[in-house]
């Protein structure tokens, strides 16, 4: 990896992470309206808080496809690249309502 690589790894991935705490923390609010839904508990569900959460994963979404997985691809083997993809699988799996991106084929 040259050092412009490192840098900008290292950017993008301070940056992505934050990106992923803020979608999380989100998620979190809205989960506990649309489970009190499912439970047959009446709820207000903000339209402009799910359209901003929809918004800002999309983005987030967009720059992973379009930024880090290219460089991943550049800059990683095959078998490490499977062990990533392996992992993130399992820390859905756990997380179980988190919400999930289409696995790496």
């Amino acid at each position: 990896m040259s050092g412009s690589d490192a840098v900008c790894l290292r950017e993008m991935i301070a940056a992505l992470s934050a990106e992923h705490r803020e979608l999380e923390s989100r998620w979190q609010r809205l989960r506990v309206v649309l489970q009190q839904v499912a439970h047959g508990i009446p709820a207000a569900l903000d339209a402009d808080e799910v359209q901003d959460f929809v918004g800002l994963y999309q983005r987030h979404i967009a720059r992973e496809q379009a930024e880090l997985l290219p460089m991943a691809q550049r800059l990683l083997g095959d078998d490490e690249l499977d062990r990533i993809g392996m992992a993130m699988r399992m820390r859905r799996k756990v997380l179980g309502d988190a919400p999930s991106k289409a696995s790496r084929t």
